[in-house]
This record gives C-alpha cells, structure tokens and sequence, in this order.
C-alpha cells in the first residue's frame, strides 16, 4: 500500500466516522431547538457564503501544508504522474 492509498483510507475512514454521527447530532439539535423525538425535522444542506466558504479553504489549504503525510501524498502522485 502507497502512502497515498493509505491517506486516501484514512480520509474515507473519517467521513464515514463522521456520517455515523448523524443519529447523536440530530438528538443533540432536537434537544437544543426543544422538539420533541417524534416531531418531523428535515435538515437541508446549504451553501457556504462566499467569505465563510473561503475561510473553508483557506484552513485546509493550511492544515495540507502542515500535514507532512500529506504532503508525502501528493509527491507520490506528482512523481507517478511524472515518470
């Protein structure tokens, strides 16, 4: 397995660590807006405004640049995409 295999893993493992909160986060909403367990609630992504969606890319940009496996990562593929 490649360094970028395993990051790739890694970053699924996490959204999928994450999706599995969507039961615990929703109790958490209900509990903070006062609804009760049997009340319909229907949750709608929505797109970031444009300065919050930035601020978004800028903290990943950062924390790619820092993240040393990362950067690992991306060598390989240039360097496979290269040779």
């Amino acid at each position: 397995m490649t360094k970028a295999q395993l990051t790739l893993a890694q970053v699924q493992q996490r959204i999928l660590q994450l999706e599995g909160r969507q039961d615990e986060l929703e109790v958490y909403l209900r509990n903070q807006l006062g609804l009760a367990a049997d009340q319909p609630m229907d949750v709608t992504p929505e797109e970031l405004p444009g300065a919050a969606e930035q601020e978004g890319a800028n903290l990943i940009a950062m924390a790619a640049q820092s993240n040393t496996r990362l950067m690992a990562a991306e060598s390989d593929v240039k360097a496979r995409n290269f040779g």
